[in-house]
């Protein structure tokens, strides 16, 4: 296994600079010179993908006109492709990328009142599938769509939001993958019961179960607000795939006008956190959460690792410019943490500006004031980061949506701090091959802290489209990567050790790590914290054992929570030693079976937790 070779554009037209706050030796480039005709076209959603599988991210935008427009990247620039069988679509919403039928290259479904199922022949072309449940056309229709392997079998399955009185008036759709390009329409269950303003379907383990879980954002856009809904996948502990609607926390029950559920680590800490933006929402008391009366401002929640979440304010989670679609998140500094671009719908003389916000790193954000991005009045619906030109940061595009002026852009990042960076291709043998649904952690001292930063590979994760199915992390002064997690959808683990940064490598399900490593005679950083390893076996019937390395002699305890928040296991203290792996066991056997928590503590004056994570009891 070959580490890619990265390839640089030629030097391109530098213009519409963008210096960005908070963010020194950072700029970008609206490279549109780039592109062989103006993208003065009506986008709904837009997308980096590798297409043809040349290394090269590839620019795809969803028309409103009818057809995909699609932008092959060659290494100089941007051609468009003919013959692909893609303009010969329908017009379209949203869109998502996967390799369906695992044949190594990326197949599209475009979502919209005519939905559709294109098949990636390998040479450059497209075609469309008009038969079979999943080619049914208009029985299809959706605002957007996401590929994901809900029952982890290897497959990608395939789910359509559906916005009543938007796009007809079916239900959700929901299809499972059978092989062989066949799908049949799963016909019960609450994710297809009912109509509602579904708008933005994203698959995620949230709960970090090793099953994917389902986000869909209930938008009226009429000025009403509605709860969103949350459905966990029961594909563990029950061992049988189905969903159940989640409600009675904040992130299910807090109502707005959701369109963008992105669930991102933007703390740094290893799970994964919510974002959401809302389109109007303004309601009848809204006016002290929205004094403009424009839209109510995007909401951030912070996982506790014990199933509950707070909802956080900072910068951008305060203000609104216009009536905002897509989230965006992407380390575009490459300095440890995700930053995020909030896309914007509307626009008059006082708002409608995409809003880039980047992060501090320690829960604030601070906004880009000045350049295009920052001041330019568009209709914008999607954003999407990918590394066009392999230099290891992430470049941008932004869809526009105007009648009248629409103008879809392309931006370059100039990026020149020195920050190091790993970008991953991951591909699934046992998973799918596109390895849909992967999480991924790396652990590296950055900033003299010790951060664990979580990805998850996506087919939706902005609005209607996606960034690059490429995993990029950012590791500013990081020396080395102490630790890289893959779990994979089959739910194999990998763990690499001793990785270098500033690094493009292809990763194989199960195959030896093919990029370079520090040299094993060389030390690993000095541990100052405990390192929670995780729950062994889990699911767990009798018993299982929780496991951390300890950087320090001292004590440390369990406690096992049930889903309402009461103790219902507290084994015996544990003394350990430093530099050792401690296995503290645990008798489940007296535990009906379900989804419990445990948080592992060091005692001291003032008990300090030092991990948390999710048991799943089963029989």
């Amino acid at each position: 296994m070959l580490s890619l070779i990265r390839s640089s554009l030629a030097p391109l037209l530098l213009t519409c600079i963008l210096p960005l706050a908070g963010a020194a030796q950072t700029a970008f480039t609206n490279v549109n010179d780039l592109a062989p005709e103006p993208l003065t076209f009506p986008a709904w959603s837009t997308s980096w993908v590798d297409y043809d599988g040349d290394g090269l991210e590839d620019v795809f935008l969803g028309s409103t006109s009818g057809g995909g427009y699609l932008l092959r990247n060659t290494g100089t620039g941007f051609e468009h492709p003919v013959d692909t069988g893609l303009a010969d679509g329908p017009s379209m919403f949203g869109h998502t990328w996967a390799d369906f039928d695992n044949d190594g290259d990326l197949d599209l479904f475009t979502a919209g009142h005519t939905s559709r199922l294109f098949v990636n022949q390998g040479d450059g072309s497209f075609s469309m599938v008009t038969d079979g449940v999943i080619g049914s056309g208009a029985a299809n229709a959706g605002w957007s769509a996401a590929w994901g392997d809900y029952d982890n079998d290897g497959l990608v399955d395939l789910v359509i939001a559906n916005p009543v009185g938007f796009v007809g008036g079916n239900p959700n759709r929901l299809f499972h993958n059978e092989g062989g390009g066949v799908f049949i329409g799963i016909t019960d269950g609450p994710v297809v019961d009912g109509t509602d303003t579904y708008t933005i379907p994203t698959w995620s383990d949230f709960d970090m179960d090793g099953d994917i879980d389902l986000f869909i954002g209930s938008g009226p856009a009429n000025g009403e607000r509605d709860t969103n809904f949350l459905y966990r996948n029961d594909l563990f502990p029950s061992g049988s795939a189905g969903f159940e609607r989640i409600t009675g926390l904040n992130i299910s029950d807090d109502v707005g006008d959701g369109q963008v559920m992105n669930w991102i680590d933007f703390d740094s800490d290893g799970d994964f956190d919510l974002c959401v933006t809302n389109y109007f929402g303004r309601g009848d008391e809204s006016t002290s959460e929205n004094p403009n009366m424009l839209s109510l401002p995007p909401r951030m929640y912070r996982n506790n690792g014990d199933g509950t979440f707070d909802r956080v304010a900072s910068s951008f989670t305060r203000e609104s410019t216009g009536q905002d679609l897509a989230n965006v998140w992407g380390d575009v500094d490459n300095d440890g943490d995700l930053d995020v671009l909030i896309v914007t719908s509307r626009v008059t003389a006082e708002s409608g500006e995409e809003r880039l916000y980047f992060n501090n790193g320690d829960g604030s954000f601070v906004r880009a004031t000045e350049g295009e991005l920052a001041t330019a009045h568009t209709t914008s619906s999607g954003g999407a980061f990918g590394d066009y030109d392999n230099d290891g940061d992430l470049d941008l595009i932004v869809s526009g949506i105007s009648p009248n002026t629409p103008q879809n852009r392309i931006f370059r990042n100039e990026l020149s701090n020195g920050n190091g960076w790993l970008k991953l291709r991951l591909v699934g043998t046992a998973s799918n091959a596109a390895a849909i649904g992967a999480v991924v952690v790396a652990t590296a001292r950055v900033g003299g802290e010790v951060t664990s930063q979580a990805r998850e590979v996506s087919a939706q994760n902005t609005f209607g489209g996606q960034n690059s199915l490429v995993v990029h992390f950012g590791l500013g002064d990081a020396a080395v990567i102490d630790e890289l997690f893959l779990r994979w959808p089959s739910g194999r683990e990998d763990r690499f050790e001793r990785v270098l940064p500033n690094q493009d490598v292809v990763v194989v399900e199960g195959e030896p790590f093919g990029g370079l490593v520090v040299a094993t005679d060389k030390p690993l950083m000095e541990a100052t914290a405990y390192r929670l390893l995780g729950s062994y076996p889990n699911p767990a019937s009798s018993n299982t054992s929780i496991q951390l390395e300890s950087p320090r002699p001292g004590i440390v305890k369990v406690e096992v929570i049930d889903a309402l928040g009461r103790v219902v296991l507290s084994p015996a203290e544990r003394r350990v030693a430093s530099a050792k792996l401690v296995e503290i066991p645990v008798d489940t056997s007296l535990l009906p079976a379900g989804v419990y928590f445990f948080v592992v503590k060091e005692t001291s004056a003032t008990p300090t937790v030092v991990g948390r994570g999710r048991l799943v009891v089963s029989r």
